[in-house]
């Protein structure tokens, strides 16, 4: 018997596998019934198929143990029928057609908590006097129903149908579980990046192909091989000896965590994926950074990671901020202590361009 939540799986044949495996690696207890039809073509038979494969999930999953719908194409009406079922805690509809939702809405019996999420692609933004009854969500896209199913396509799609998994998994997660410590579990992995300098404990902290994209200078690593040699090689023995992390602030999603921190270190060898090539100078560096870390169940996903690459550059010699609008050590500094003055920058363009105007003036 499973100690996981159930969701019952809607959708065509061809792609069970596929979404039965995301949904998996969430932390379900999956079950997969193939639809397709919708479920107004013969709605008493499609009744009893719901209702029988709602009473094999709980049995599988155990008595009590809370149970999801997740509907995918035609699967998306089944979704929503099951959702007024007795068994079924909330549902996940992607794929309904504007022409069929008001009608869907109606028939809903909601309430105040949000049971029913509904995804409609093809749809940039809701239709004049739309409103959703209460217990219903309805998101839009400007994506085909098939790039929300897949997540493929191309790369502003793909991000586009990653948000509406993330909105799918706040609500399963909130409704169902299961509930992992996500702040811990990055806690754990930064452990094993800066504490322990473990490698492969960083990894088993991971999906079995993560990616991290440090963005400012593309350094990182895609697929589980390839972050294994820039971790082992690049990243874990090539921070400084003194680096430290300290927190501003952290954001926790039902998938992802937000870190903001000041990454501080003396700069005492060759930082491949922050400096690389450039030879150790001694000199401290403080700079604030953020960390966007992305989980499939309790596992990391992938990591992006953001800081300011001029102010590194600044703070170790190799950049003139007096002539280029960028801060150094100003930069952390402010961070600690909004109260800080701001706008000097502005200010002292302001006060360059004055000067430049007095000396065109008297040579004139």
């Amino acid at each position: 018997m499973s100690s996981r939540p159930g969701l019952l799986l809607l959708a065509e044949p061809q792609w069970l596998e596929l979404l039965g495996e995301r949904f998996e690696e969430e932390g379900y207890d999956v079950r997969a019934l193939a639809v397709s039809q919708t479920w107004e073509t013969r709605p008493d038979q499609a009744e009893s198929r719901l209702k029988a494969a709602l009473s094999e999930l709980q049995q599988a999953v155990g008595p009590g143990t809370p149970i999801g719908a997740i509907g995918f194409g035609p699967g998306a009406s089944w979704a929503s029928a099951a959702v007024r079922l007795d068994l079924v805690r909330c549902g996940v509809a992607y794929g309904h057609d504007l022409a069929h939702l008001p009608r869907e809405l109606s028939a809903f019996a909601g309430g105040d908590r949000v049971r029913l999420l509904i995804h409609c692609p093809d749809v940039s933004e809701p239709p004049a006097g739309f409103e959703s009854p209460a217990g219903v969500r309805v998101r839009f896209y400007p994506v085909s129903e098939r790039v929300l199913l897949e997540q493929s396509g191309a790369p502003q799609e793909v991000w586009i149908a990653r948000t509406a998994h993330s909105a799918t998994l706040e609500l399963l997660r909130g409704t169902l579980g299961p509930h992992y410590d996500l702040s811990a579990l990055w806690d754990q992995h930064c452990y094993f990046e800066f504490a322990s300098r473990d490698t492969e404990a960083a990894l088993d902290t991971m999906v079995s192909e993560p990616y991290v994209n440090h963005i400012p200078t593309l350094t990182g690593g895609f697929g589980r091989d390839d972050l294994r040699r820039f971790y082992s090689e690049h990243f874990i023995p090539k921070n400084p000896g003194d680096t430290s992390l300290e927190p501003i602030s952290r954001t926790i999603g039902p998938d992802r965590v937000i870190d903001e921190m000041i990454f501080c270190f003396t700069h005492d060898r060759e930082i491949d994926w922050m400096l690389p090539g450039v030879a150790p100078t001694g000199r401290r560096v403080e700079i604030p950074l953020v960390a966007i870390a992305c989980f499939r169940g309790d596992k990391l996903y992938h990591e992006h990671i953001y800081w300011d690459q001029a102010s590194v550059l600044v703070q170790i010699g190799l950049l003139d901020a007096a002539e280029l609008p960028v801060a150094g050590a100003e930069s952390p500094a402010k961070l600690r202590d909004p109260s800080l003055p701001s706008n000097r920058l502005i200010e002292r363009a302001a006060a360059s361009r004055a000067k430049a105007r007095r000396a065109q003036g008297e040579s004139s």
